[in-house]
């Protein structure tokens, strides 16, 4: 999977933006929190984290009626931190928080940030079992949408692909994950080899979400199992394009779609296409090659 494009497709549409703090900015707590909300609209999380931690430290200069807007800076915090992958400084922000404030409505607010500190570091086992055990139905919209397609996504990865499927299905429906939700339900149809659907569904994708996931390198699979390898061998340069972006991260995609390739082309008799995309394949391969492939 383009993990790149995942993690900023996840951090985009998960940053709750408080369009409604946009109100004139004064050299007070309550200014640097109106600045901290319009930098954080624009993207410029480093300065939205400078902001809020002048916020923070100023903040006995709030009444006692506003206190409780402490709680929401250093969550916004966390999150800026997050964008900047300052995880050593969004631990200690957190760790702030629970001591403070651990009954606060935003304290699992606060648990899924570091949720998706754990998610973004590959740990998904362990970003799973905070995601599991939140209140999601206590959460925002928008904060919500994003927590349910992390806890997705690590469901994939912790190979739990039927209770993947119902977040997928949910999130569909909600604006910004229709498309990517559509790939990852088509992609669990085709880990679990039900390729009819995993083929109607990849090629029903959005052009735009087809192209960076790499849908066509997961069709020429499906032509390949089903030994159709005259559209195998028809999609060659979609199939390298498309392993090129999953290979971003990966680094796997490029030597199986050229067996794909070379093993299509034997199939049909094309021995001199079949050597040299063998070949390849082989020189790029950790092993030398799939057993296949070398015989």
């Amino acid at each position: 999977m383009h993990n790149s494009s995942i993690y900023a497709l996840a951090l985009a549409l998960s940053m709750s933006l408080h369009a409604g703090a946009q109100r004139e900015a004064s050299p007070l707590a309550s200014g640097f929190s109106a600045r901290a909300a319009l930098m954080e609209h624009c993207a410029d999380y480093l300065g939205a984290a400078d902001q809020l931690t002048h916020y923070l430290d100023t903040r006995e200069q709030l009444t006692s009626d506003a206190a409780e807007h402490g709680d929401e800076a250093r969550l916004r915090l966390m999150r800026a931190l997050l964008m900047q992958g300052e995880i050593r400084e969004l631990s200690s922000v957190y760790d702030e928080f629970m001591s403070l404030s651990p009954a606060s409505y935003l304290a699992p607010q606060a648990d899924a940030v570091m949720a998706d500190a754990l998610f973004f570091s590959g740990d998904f086992e362990e970003a799973l079992r905070i995601y599991s055990g939140l209140p999601l139905n206590t959460f925002p919209s928008p904060v919500l949408a994003g927590t349910k397609y992390r806890m997705a996504v690590s469901m994939i990865r912790r190979g739990l692909f039927s209770e993947a499927a119902q977040e997928f299905a949910y999130l569909k429906q909600e604006e910004g994950y229709n498309g990517i939700s559509r790939f990852y339900l088509a992609y669990i149809s085709y880990i679990q080899e039900d390729y009819r659907r995993a083929l109607y569904d990849f090629s029903q994708l959005p052009a735009d979400i087809a192209s960076e996931m790499g849908a066509d390198f997961y069709i020429a699979q499906i032509y390949f199992s089903g030994r159709m390898y005259e559209r195998v061998l028809a999609m060659e340069t979609q199939l390298m394009a498309a392993a090129e972006r999953i290979d971003s991260e990966e680094r796997y995609a490029r030597a199986e779609a050229l067996r794909l390739l070379g093993e299509s082309a034997h199939a049909l008799g094309d021995s001199r296409r079949a050597l040299s995309w063998l070949r390849r394949h082989a020189s790029m391969h950790p092993d030398g090659g799939e057993l296949s492939a070398r015989y």
